[in-house]
């Protein structure tokens, strides 16, 4: 399992704020999920992590001071599709970070048949072995 979680970390300054946005959204779109969001002197340190078994889907937005009524607007339209939340206040605002579960997503069974078929292809090429073997030795 230690092989399938990928980390990604990356420091940001204080006037960085867009770009650190963007970046936090791009990755949370690939699966990614916050693991620390550290605010230091001189900016902000944001260290993602991303297991493809926990399917979580994650979103982040900055809100300046002052923008408190805004915040919990859309805060309040977030909860009426099951999205959680965590508010990190730092001085010159507020980050908020929604998540939610991904339900997982089933195929159909002709598709289901499809991959198993796909993925057991060892055992197609032994049974095909085994019977041109007993075809030919008659």
């Amino acid at each position: 399992m230690a092989d399938n979680v990928h980390f990604r970390s990356r420091f940001f300054t204080k006037e960085e704020i867009r770009e650190k946005e963007d970046w936090l959204n791009e990755h949370f779109n690939r699966g990614y999920a916050i693991a620390t969001l550290t605010e230091l002197e001189t900016g902000y340190f944001a260290h993602l992590i991303h297991d493809p078994a926990h399917r979580l889907l994650t979103r982040a937005r900055f809100f300046h001071r002052g923008m408190e009524e805004s915040m919990d607007a859309w805060l309040t339209s977030k909860h009426e599709d099951e999205w959680r939340h965590d508010i990190h206040a730092v001085n010159d605002g507020y980050w908020v970070v929604i998540y939610r579960q991904n339900p997982a997503i089933t195929l159909p069974a002709s598709k289901l048949l499809l991959i198993q078929c796909v993925e057991l292809w060892w055992l197609w090429l032994i049974g095909t072995l085994f019977f041109a073997l007993l075809y030919f030795t008659k």
